[in-house]
């Protein structure tokens, strides 16, 4: 009887949220490389491909322009390809050329229930209005890819732990 006491105070202070948020917080270098992964392949937080297109940006004063700037951009790779997104067609942006305004400014920050991710950027309400407020966070891709990989694996041993 008394195991059955023991596992029933237990799962009453089993508290589910405060181990994912632990799990997330050890991981949140992971979380910001995906999230980068996924803006070089250029897709935003639903999975879509950014836009508008260098072919079809307003900034360029005609479609040869952006279409001669995302061939020279194609040809830059600073970042490798990855192989969990799919590569990212060349017309697409993905925002790196602003790495030291966008890139080294991205941030994770995981609490309080949440995952933000952000950037402190003096161009973020820019590229918000350009490509949409939800440019950052990781979409299904990378969301299934956390599950699997290292959430459900770590909650699973951390309840088992907390049950015994």
């Amino acid at each position: 009887m008394s195991v059955l006491v023991n596992l029933i105070r237990n799962l009453s202070t089993l508290n589910l949220l405060a181990m994912v948020e632990r799990i997330l917080q050890r991981h949140e270098p992971e979380l910001l490389e995906l999230q980068k992964d996924q803006l070089y392949a250029g897709l935003d937080s639903r999975g879509q491909l950014l836009k508008p297109s260098y072919s079809q940006d307003p900034y360029f004063k005609n479609p040869g322009a952006g279409s001669r700037y995302a061939a020279w951009k194609q040809s830059r790779t600073p970042r490798a390809d990855s192989s969990l997104f799919p590569t990212k067609p060349t017309d697409t942006p993905n925002l790196i050329i602003t790495g030291t305004l966008f890139y080294h400014r991205l941030f994770v920050e995981v609490g309080g229930g949440n995952l933000m991710i952000d950037a402190n950027s003096p161009i973020m309400a820019k590229l918000d209005s350009k490509y949409g407020n939800l440019l950052l966070g990781l979409n299904d891709i990378a969301r299934t890819y956390v599950a699997t990989e290292f959430l459900f694996i770590e909650l699973q041993d951390m309840v088992y732990k907390h049950l015994k």
